[in-house]
């Protein structure tokens, strides 16, 4: 017998719960990529990078909220581009995600308590 569907408040629940989780992934990528003990030596060292210690100062981002910016010099960030805007639209899909489920959940409950009339 094949599976049942599944109705529209689990798959909003669905959607949103892996919308989170890739959101919690895509912050926790972008706190390690902020996070250096030495942001000079790992510019210099691991990126290839010259470093601007000045330039750095003006523009990081200390904050483990995103927007993340760790900026070796003014032509290079260790954070990459696409990472702020993928987790704008993983935000912005998991709100979506959330409130349909939450008017998934209010249209089912009340068909429960108020079945319509024949």
């Amino acid at each position: 017998m094949p599976a049942a569907r599944p109705d529209a408040v689990t798959v909003w629940r669905r959607t949103a719960v892996l919308a989170l989780l890739l959101l919690l992934a895509l912050c926790l990528l972008g706190g390690c990529q902020t996070f250096a003990w030495d942001v000079g030596e790992t510019c210099t060292l691991v990126e290839g990078q010259t470093f601007d210690l000045g330039f750095w100062a003006a523009h990081r981002s200390d904050s483990l909220l995103p927007p993340y910016s760790s900026p070796c010099n003014a032509d290079f960030d260790r954070v990459p581009g696409w990472l702020n805007p993928a987790i704008a639209v993983t935000a912005g899909a998991c709100a979506v995600a959330a409130t349909g489920h939450a008017a998934c959940r209010l249209v089912a409950r009340r068909r429960t308590a108020h079945p319509p009339r024949r």
